[in-house]
């Protein structure tokens, strides 16, 4: 089966705005500045490896796609899937900056949540089963980043 990725061209990669979220969202899940350094860093790491997790995914469901057209789309795909990525990580600013809510984690959780989805749309072909395995990587990508959040938070108060 052949799908196309909306708008996406075989010479357009990561734009980087996706792990800068991952970045200031790990960083605001730190209680203190020391800190946000640290789990900036762990978060654009983080973010990283679930993106090229969730692209493995989607490159192996749709193989025909990924040698017809090249990697590089399905990269496009979970890079445009993960800007949804952008309004969760301004939220969870304001949250912190205006009204001193630590939710960073929340915001988080749900961003990756709405991304994975997005990017397993982005593949197109028609497919459901995108949708739905990129949805399911990205419940155990969140998982794993609540769960790490909420270690770093316990060590120290990171």
């Amino acid at each position: 089966m052949s799908g196309t990725i909306s708008g996406a061209t075989k010479s357009e990669p990561y734009r980087g705005i996706e792990l800068l979220c991952f970045a200031v969202l790990g960083g605001l899940t730190s209680r203190g500045v020391g800190g946000a350094f640290v789990l900036g860093i762990v978060g654009l790491i983080l973010g990283f490896l679930g993106m090229m997790i969730i692209g493995w995914v989607l490159g192996a469901l749709n193989t025909q796609m990924r040698q017809e057209q090249g990697g590089q789309l399905i990269k496009k795909a979970v890079g445009s899937g993960f800007l949804v990525m952008v309004p969760f990580t301004v939220l969870a600013l304001l949250a912190k900056l205006v009204l001193g809510w630590d939710v960073a984690l929340v915001f988080a959780s749900a961003g990756i949540m709405a991304s994975g989805a997005a990017a397993g749309s982005e593949v197109g072909g028609g497919r459901m089963l995108n949708s739905i395995l990129a949805s399911v990587c990205a419940s155990g990508f969140s998982a794993i980043w609540m769960m790490l959040g909420m270690l770093a938070q316990g060590i120290g108060g990171v």
